[in-house]
């Protein structure tokens, strides 16, 4: 039905979390924390618990398609890098997800105990956490580094200027600092509407490249970009915004391989007649793994 998000319950046949590994690892903390003699086998079994359960972790987090975004190793791509996201961070993503690219998963997509090992793998990556970008020494808007999603809105703002689309890059300026954005970032956008105002398109992209920094020659998607957006605006019930992110990731891939595809999803789900077979492509054609109907 017209308007409805279409939603994917969880496979209850796929592999969970080994309660063994857990229990072996509280088993192993309360032997480290009795003493005596067998201090060093209780801090080895630990060491092997927390391991298996980081290995499982990883495994996870590349079933469930978090890889897709976030890298292989979760150095970042369309989404952040993850080192030094603590555990309160991760599962606050994980459920309410931050910006309009990741969708989020709920706990019969994801359970506690998944989202716990994930964050356990995540802790082997190190305690720094790298931003989207350093900010340039002395810019207007470097003292407030921008999310993924805020990169993403700025990168599609500029190819649309590019395209000679003002329209479409003011709704990506109007994106910019919606979802818990800075202030800095509110007066960019400002700045950057005031320019469309003007028509100064020139300053505007300009304005951009400066507030990018080093992620303006970063490589970037927009297909994948608004492929990801298209499955959020999904999620959150917002059929409009599903069609507007799937025009546009078929106008980028225009000449490209998997064009054919894109417009195949465009026009079903223009037709209405069959929503959910949009979003099982979708899933595939970013690679994420999703349980079946």
């Amino acid at each position: 039905m017209a308007g409805t998000p279409t939603r994917h319950p969880r496979n209850e046949h796929r592999p969970r979390v080994g309660r063994l590994g857990i229990v072996t690892l509280a088993v192993a903390l309360v032997l480290a924390a009795c003493g005596g003699g067998v201090d060093g086998d209780a801090n080895a079994a630990g060491e092997a618990a927390g391991s298996e359960l980081a290995e499982q972790g990883l495994e996870i987090f590349r079933r469930v398609g978090c890889s897709a975004c976030h890298g292989q190793n979760g150095e970042g791509g369309v989404g952040p890098p993850l080192a030094g996201h603590t555990e309160e961070q991760v599962f606050r993503q994980v459920r309410t997800p931050k910006g309009d690219v990741m969708p989020p998963f709920p706990p019969e997509k994801l359970s506690d105990d998944e989202v716990r090992a994930i964050v356990a793998w995540i802790a082997t990556l190190g305690d720094e956490m790298v931003m989207a970008h350093p900010p340039e020494e002395g810019a207007d808007h470097g003292e407030a580094p921008m999310s993924r999603t805020e990169v993403a809105h700025l990168r599609l703002m500029i190819a649309a200027l590019d395209a000679e689309n003002p329209d479409d890059a003011r709704r990506h300026i109007e994106h910019l600092g919606l979802h818990g954005g800075s202030p800095e970032l509110e007066s960019l956008a400002a700045q950057l509407g005031d320019d469309l105002d003007r028509g100064d398109l020139h300053g505007a992209e300009q304005r951009a490249v400066e507030a990018l920094g080093p992620a303006a020659t970063d490589h970037f998607d927009p297909v994948a970009a608004h492929l990801g957006m298209a499955l959020a605006a999904n999620d959150r019930g917002e059929p409009d915004d599903v069609e507007y992110h799937l025009t546009e990731a078929a106008r980028a891939a225009e000449g490209h391989d998997h064009a054919a595809r894109i417009q195949a999803m465009l026009d079903t789900w223009r037709a209405d007649t069959d929503r959910h077979s949009v979003i099982d492509s979708l899933y595939a054609e970013l690679g994420l793994e999703h349980p079946p109907h």
